[in-house]
């Protein structure tokens, strides 16, 4: 409390009022799965198609995997992420998950003085993406996919040396640029390249600098030009004979004790990361700058032998080892650090949907959804499974029997099913001259449709009669009798209008839940949404005193945020009171000995409104009365 002490007007500001409480976003969803590349067990934050192709690339090669186990899948995040941005979503964690045995690409390049140490540059993530391959491209045969590295001098800064100067001091009019650890050179023929003299910076003053163990065998003569010694590397990722993404680094060196270390600037291998999105950087052994002046390699090296090829590691990809990458309890820790594939999920706060493109693999869906009731706030949108034929890119979604099947794994509120696979135009045919279609796991589409509706109606509308964009078809026509089968066991319907003039369209909005209270997905994501926003928007309470006037402010703050998602449009009745209710006292939710427990208990009902999933019009002849004049 305030000391009065002395007489005078004191201003106080005092929080009697209620909290506002901030509804939390609505729209946010997530997708795990094999990527080309990108980092791996990391959420990753993306915001549009084009930046998931910088961060993560594009569809693996499928060709290249033909005939290997679940080659169909490999696929399933690149389309499903197109899929969600195309159906209206802003915003999507990735997670890329890699098989144990998919490996970095690396190569090697001689360092200058001496050429018995080399610099490794390695791919920053695994997978096949670096390697290089070579072709003819526009009637030149030239690098067309993969990582190309070229070398240069980094304009290399001049010192021109005063009088005094001896083989290990050098006096200079100014050692601006130079720092400890900097390797410098001069030739005192300039003419014979070969005859230039290495030197090791061990210490500075404003004119002059100091060459430890690695001294010149001469004294620089006056007026003669001391050199910095740096090399620039230039990056270039190459896709289907395009420039993707290019990095340029001037100003590097070898020298870890420098801030201008390539492992620094970049990121090291086994280190550091950097501020490269391509590569690491390492060398095959510490160089002693006791002894050597070692420095980069020279403008237009070459490797020093053939690169050792990234792999995806598709070829021992199997079910089992997929389900591994989610089922190893290493990755379910309480460090969220430490935290890999599906769990990764849970370092990400608030609602959110959650998907595996092309993963259907039973025990990996049931982790899925455990993991979203443990967690409250989120929801996982389920894909049928594949048929047997699991190298079949093409065509590969369940019939009939089988997602009927599927569907009987399940009995949960947090989960939703969807039935059968969407159709595209194949991006990435085996063969260009004969385009095609590719039939693609639903779960990506839907929750972009689901974030549409979401940020242009609201999380009570059902996300279903909705237009499925970029879709040209369905692997499965899902006819009004096989959907009076489907939609009761809660396995929504993607349908095929175009004959009645309403395109093609989501038909269900249900989750996998046995509890009629919860069978409808927008009914369950509306309590996710006010229950996440009242936990999150009344953090204060929190060691306030458990009094009446708190109560009142606790009464105050949750009405005014029901009463506004009432007039969204979300909630019944035609007034706030037929909506909902807010107790909060004492006897009504908590008793003496809750207080003295410290137990704050609120109390809320709410009435939702429910879609409006069967419309019936109730039809009779009716003979109006006789008019007569």
């Amino acid at each position: 409390m305030t000391q009065y002490l002395a007489p005078g007007v004191y201003i106080e500001e005092v929080d009697l009022g209620p909290v506002p409480i901030q509804g939390v976003a609505t729209s946010t969803g997530g997708i795990i799965g094999l990527c080309q590349r990108g980092p791996v067990n990391v959420p990753t934050l993306i915001t549009s198609s084009g930046q998931f192709t910088a961060t993560f690339g594009g569809p693996i090669p499928w060709n290249a995997n033909a005939g290997t186990p679940l080659a169909g899948n490999i696929n399933g995040v690149a389309y499903g992420v197109q899929g969600f941005f195309q159906n209206g979503g802003t915003m999507l964690y990735v997670i890329r998950v890699a098989p144990s045995t998919a490996t970095d690409f690396s190569v090697q390049y001689a360092l200058g003085n001496p050429n018995s140490i080399d610099l490794t540059l390695q791919a920053n993530d695994p997978g096949s993406w670096g390697n290089p391959v070579f072709g003819v491209l526009n009637g030149r045969y030239q690098q067309t996919d993969g990582l190309a590295f070229t070398f240069g001098s980094a304009s290399n800064l001049p010192y021109t040396v005063g009088t005094g100067s001896t083989v290990s001091v050098v006096n200079v009019s100014s050692t601006v640029g130079l720092y400890i650890g900097a390797v410098v050179s001069w030739n005192p023929t300039p003419a014979t390249p070969a005859t230039a003299e290495y030197g090791v910076v061990t210490a500075l003053t404003a004119t002059s600098f100091t060459l430890g163990h690695v001294a010149f065998t001469a004294a620089p003569t006056q007026g003669a030009i001391v050199t910095l010694v740096e090399f620039s590397l230039g990056i270039t990722l190459y896709q289907a004979g395009a420039v993707v993404q290019t990095e340029t680094w001037p100003r590097l060196n070898v020298n870890s004790a420098t801030p201008n270390y390539i492992g620094t600037i970049v990121g090291a291998i086994g280190g550091a990361a950097g501020g490269s999105n391509l590569i690491l950087a390492g060398l095959s052994s510490a160089p002693d700058f006791t002894t050597v002046a070692a420095y980069g390699p020279a403008a237009g090296a070459a490797p020093v032998a053939a690169f050792t090829a990234g792999a995806d590691g598709i070829s021992g990809l199997t079910v089992a080892t997929y389900n591994a990458l989610f089922n190893d309890p290493s990755l379910d820790t309480d460090e969220p650090a430490t935290r890999g594939g599906i769990y990764a999920f849970q370092n990400i706060r608030g609602m959110m949907m959650i998907s595996m493109p092309g993963n259907t693999d039973p025990g990996v869906q049931a982790d899925l959804i455990a993991l979203c009731e443990n967690d409250k706030y989120k929801i996982a949108y389920l894909d049928p499974g594949p048929t047997t034929d699991l190298g079949d890119w093409h065509l590969m979604d369940a019939s009939l029997n089988d997602i009927i099947t599927q569907r009987g794994n399940y009995d949960s509120e947090y989960a939703a099913l969807y039935y059968p696979w969407v159709c595209l135009e194949d991006p990435t045919p085996p063969n260009p001259n004969n385009v095609g279609y590719v039939y693609l796991s639903p779960s990506g589409f839907q929750m972009g449709i689901t974030a549409r509706v979401d940020i242009n109606r609201g999380v009570y509308k059902a996300p279903a009669n909705e237009i499925v964009q970029s879709a040209v078809a369905f692997s499965h026509v899902v006819d009004q009798g096989a959907q009076d089968v489907l939609n009761p066991l809660g396995i929504n319907c993607f349908r095929d209008f175009r004959a009645e003039n309403y395109g093609l369209r989501i038909w269900g909005a249900r989750t996998v839940s046995s509890n009629g209270q919860w069978k409808y997905v927008n009914i369950r994501r509306l309590f996710q949404y006010i229950e996440a926003s009242i936990e999150y928007g009344t953090q204060w309470v929190v060691f306030e005193p458990n009094n009446a006037v708190t109560w009142a402010r606790v009464r105050q703050s949750v009405s005014d945020f029901l009463t506004d998602t009432w007039r969204s449009g979300a909630l019944q009745g035609s007034k706030p009171s037929e909506a909902f209710y807010v107790l909060c006292d004492v006897p009504d939710t908590m008793t003496e000995s809750d207080l003295e427990n410290g137990r704050l208990i609120c109390e809320i009902g709410i009435a939702p409104t429910f879609p409006a999933e069967f419309v019936i019009f109730q039809i009779s002849q009716w003979t109006g009365p006789a008019s007569g004049s």
